[in-house]
């Protein structure tokens, strides 16, 4: 069997009393790929909302968690960053909104069209009373 990674971003967020929420999933073959796609959408969110102009202090300390990495790492220090950071960063001021990036594994699995043929005759001859 195969093994695949889902990479699951969610969004939520309350916009006076109008809740709205949003989900991506992104499917990686590897586990440091799944991280790398992880670390690419948090970086994707902090961009699009200017998150670390609100936080001077989580930017700095951001900096800090990334300087001097190199690019096989990177993905690592920025998933580890946001992942023990993500209910700091992702908080909204005047619209409550949150921001989660979660990775699983999953199994490949198959079922033979022999299976689905044999199911459907068996519900379709169902006869009622």
């Amino acid at each position: 069997m195969k093994t695949i990674y889902a990479v699951t971003a969610t969004e939520t967020s309350d916009d006076y009393k109008r809740p709205q929420g949003w989900s991506e999933v992104k499917l990686a073959r590897t586990y440091e790929d799944a991280k790398a796609i992880a670390a690419h959408m948090y970086l994707e969110r902090v961009q699009d909302r200017d998150m670390f102009f609100s936080s001077e202090d989580l930017h700095t300390e951001f900096k800090k968690a990334v300087a001097n990495t190199n690019a096989t790492e990177i993905a690592d220090k920025v998933y580890d960053f946001f992942q023990a950071k993500q209910y700091d960063i992702f908080v909204g001021d005047f619209v409550p909104f949150t921001f989660e990036v979660n990775i699983q594994e999953r199994i490949l699995t198959k079922v033979p069209s022999k299976t689905l043929m044999t199911m459907v005759k068996d519900l379709a001859t169902v006869e009622f009373d």
